[in-house]
Protein backbone atom coordinates (compact mmCIF):
# COMPACT_ATOMS: atom_id res chain seq x y z
CA UNK A 1 0.00 0.00 0.00
CA UNK A 2 2.76 2.38 0.97
CA UNK A 3 4.47 1.51 -2.43
CA UNK A 4 1.06 2.54 -4.46
CA UNK A 5 0.51 5.88 -2.83
CA UNK A 6 4.48 6.87 -3.16
CA UNK A 7 3.90 6.09 -6.99
CA UNK A 8 0.50 7.69 -7.22
CA UNK A 9 2.54 10.89 -5.44
CA UNK A 10 5.37 10.64 -7.63
CA UNK A 11 3.22 10.51 -11.10
CA UNK A 12 1.48 13.82 -9.42
CA UNK A 13 4.61 15.57 -9.42
CA UNK A 14 5.78 14.58 -12.17
CA UNK A 15 2.30 15.39 -14.65
CA UNK A 16 0.89 18.38 -12.26
CA UNK A 17 2.29 20.84 -13.99
CA UNK A 18 2.08 19.55 -17.62
CA UNK A 19 -1.03 22.03 -18.61
CA UNK A 20 0.64 24.68 -17.10
CA UNK A 21 2.73 25.61 -20.02
CA UNK A 22 0.71 27.98 -22.80
CA UNK A 23 1.46 28.75 -26.35
CA UNK A 24 4.22 31.28 -27.01
CA UNK A 25 3.48 34.49 -26.65
CA UNK A 26 6.01 37.03 -28.27
CA UNK A 27 4.21 40.22 -27.25
CA UNK A 28 3.53 39.19 -23.71
CA UNK A 29 7.65 38.35 -23.49
CA UNK A 30 8.60 41.84 -24.37
CA UNK A 31 6.24 43.43 -22.70
CA UNK A 32 7.34 41.52 -19.38
CA UNK A 33 10.95 42.08 -20.63
CA UNK A 34 10.41 45.53 -20.73
CA UNK A 35 9.05 45.94 -17.12
CA UNK A 36 11.08 43.97 -15.15
CA UNK A 37 14.87 43.34 -17.17
CA UNK A 38 15.73 46.01 -19.41
CA UNK A 39 16.31 48.44 -16.61
CA UNK A 40 18.99 46.68 -15.30
CA UNK A 41 20.23 44.04 -17.91
CA UNK A 42 19.53 46.13 -20.91
CA UNK A 43 17.98 45.22 -24.04
CA UNK A 44 20.55 43.29 -25.17
CA UNK A 45 20.93 41.13 -21.74
CA UNK A 46 24.47 42.21 -21.24
CA UNK A 47 24.12 43.76 -17.86
CA UNK A 48 24.12 47.33 -18.94
CA UNK A 49 20.94 48.62 -18.24
CA UNK A 50 20.12 52.34 -17.18
CA UNK A 51 20.09 51.10 -13.78
CA UNK A 52 22.89 48.71 -13.79
CA UNK A 53 25.55 51.32 -12.44
CA UNK A 54 23.49 52.28 -9.47
CA UNK A 55 23.35 48.33 -8.11
CA UNK A 56 25.75 46.42 -6.38
CA UNK A 57 26.11 43.54 -7.40
CA UNK A 58 26.49 44.41 -10.64
CA UNK A 59 23.31 42.92 -13.27
CA UNK A 60 24.97 39.63 -14.79
CA UNK A 61 25.62 39.56 -18.74
CA UNK A 62 23.64 37.00 -20.39
CA UNK A 63 25.17 37.11 -22.93
CA UNK A 64 28.41 35.25 -21.87
CA UNK A 65 26.20 31.87 -20.92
Amino acid sequence: MRRAAGAVLLAAVALGGQGAHAASDPERGNALARAWCIGCHGTEGKGDGPAAARLEPKPRDFTTG
